[in-house]
């Protein structure tokens, strides 16, 4: 198996790939994946506030927030690849925060290809973007680590 090392990418976003959710919910403090915890009977009473598990802090917490996770088909001048962009990075392509876009709502997304318009608009431009990708971020998934518009002379 080849091993992947650091390496700049000068690409353009072709298409946000919907067989992912674009955004996970975060526990406040350590900004991890949390998962919501249900009672015995299978829901939350609407006058409870949600519980969730923090599966890195292994704690149950109440204050958590949408954070981006988005997969994206990009393009350079020789191929494809697919790249995932977590929050802070994916903030600066879309233009705002995923908390601007879930409309507070906990629940998860029904289907996955109704993308809030904010990530349509983005996904059709033809921007140019300099993607960092560190090898040591994921051996499944390249994540990217930095990213940058590229200037154009």
């Amino acid at each position: 198996m080849a091993t992947m090392e650091d390496c700049k990418i000068i690409c353009s976003i072709e298409s946000i790939d919907t067989d992912w959710t674009w955004f996970y919910q975060g526990h406040g403090s350590c900004k991890k994946k949390v998962i919501l915890i249900k009672s015995k009977s299978g829901n939350l009473d609407s006058t409870d506030k949600p519980v969730f598990w923090c599966t890195n802090c292994r704690i149950n917490v109440t204050v958590v927030s949408p954070k981006f996770k988005l997969h994206l088909v990009v393009k350079d001048d020789t191929s494809t690849c697919k790249l995932m962009m977590l929050d802070t990075i994916a903030k600066a392509i879309v233009g705002c925060e995923a908390l601007e876009l879930c409309d507070g709502s906990y629940d998860e997304i029904e289907d996955p290809e109704d993308l809030p318009a904010p990530m349509v608009h983005q996904s059709c431009l033809v921007e140019r973007y300099i993607c960092h990708v560190e090898s040591k971020r994921s051996r499944r998934r390249i994540a990217v680590a930095s990213l940058e518009r590229e200037r154009r002379f």
